[in-house]
């Protein structure tokens, strides 16, 4: 499981929580979840144990809470989709330093838009109104 660099798992009906164990995959790069049924946060050590992350995609589900502070932590990242879920709060200043000028994210989706936004951003590139973005 240490090998394993991509992990596609995209519109595959997958529900409950994200488990901790894909934690576990300390050399995954990309890690797409989206458009299935999870729910609960995202895993704390997402942030802390996938430093090789450079796509993440989260979009498209039922996850709640905050998004975490710790994700700064994933210099590679390139792409974060966290639209179309249930997150609340703001952006943290962490993740937003990683779309700057020293930083590769610069794909960063949440839901930021519309008239009521639950996410506050000062740095998506995108910020979607609701589901469908």
């Amino acid at each position: 499981a240490d090998t394993l660099t991509e992990l596609y798992l995209s519109d595959n009906k997958i529900s409950g929580p994200i488990p901790a164990s894909v934690c576990d995959l300390s050399n995954l790069e990309v890690l797409f979840l989206d458009s299935n049924f999870l729910n609960g946060e995202i895993p704390d050590c997402v942030g802390a144990n996938l430093g090789s992350l450079r796509q993440l995609y989260l979009f498209g589900n039922q996850l709640e809470g905050y998004i975490p502070q710790n994700l700064q932590r994933l210099k590679q990242l390139t792409a974060l989709g966290l639209e179309d879920n249930e997150f609340v709060g703001d952006v943290s200043q962490g993740i937003c330093e990683l779309t700057n000028k020293n930083g590769v994210l610069t794909e960063l989706w949440t839901d930021c838009g519309g008239a009521e936004p639950s996410v506050s951003c000062e740095c998506c590139c995108t910020c979607c109104p609701g589901p469908n973005c």
